[in-house]
């Protein structure tokens, strides 16, 4: 008879056995899992029913549309220029357009509160995307601090390993939360 690891490591680890692998625990729900896409920019994750993501294409909103999106959250201002005409083609497919502005290096309260509303109260599966996903993980920090209860550095820590660079966004970010959690 023979014995699978997966049966015997977790029993000898329980009786205090030396020896006995370690076993990875499994990831939190705020986890991020990579997407792989062509047709969306490198910074492409999923997180239960939200996808967050750099520019996608054209193409992009149509594989998204694809796996069942039903509302796109984006973080782009208007001058950003994103060769085609995002607003007309996301509602071309059918999917729920959500512009929430917000211009690199100038976020702020109004900006937070306007997001997370939104985040509320979209349709689900949805796609937040900016141009980099830099702006997208720096907002969902602030959500999973204050919405899901996630201590602010581990957001962060999520955060900068999926896409957020900007060291002024993790300051604003780690601020805002640690202002609404008095």
């Amino acid at each position: 008879m023979r014995l699978y690891p997966f049966i015997v490591a977790p029993a000898l680890a329980a009786l205090g056995c030396r020896g006995a692998p370690e076993i990875a625990a499994a990831p939190s729900k705020h986890t991020p899992a990579r997407v792989d896409s062509k047709e969306v920019n490198a910074n492409y994750w999923q997180v239960g029913e939200c996808y967050l993501a750099g520019q996608p294409t054209e193409k992009g909103f149509e594989e998204a549309k694809a796996k069942g999106m039903k509302t796109v959250i984006d973080l782009r201002a208007a001058g950003e220029a994103r060769g085609f005409d995002e607003k007309k083609l996301v509602e071309s497919l059918g999917l729920e357009y959500v512009n929430v502005p917000v211009s690199p290096g100038a976020i702020n309260d109004a900006t937070v509160e306007q997001f997370l509303a939104a985040l509320k109260a979209s349709q689900k599966p949805l796609m937040i995307h900016c141009g980099s996903a830099s702006r997208v993980w720096g907002l969902w920090a602030i959500h999973l601090a204050l919405d899901e209860g996630v201590p602010i550095d581990e957001a962060l820590a999520l955060a900068e390993k999926s896409g957020l660079r900007s060291s002024e966004l993790k300051a604003f970010a780690k601020s805002y939360v640690e202002k609404r959690k008095k």
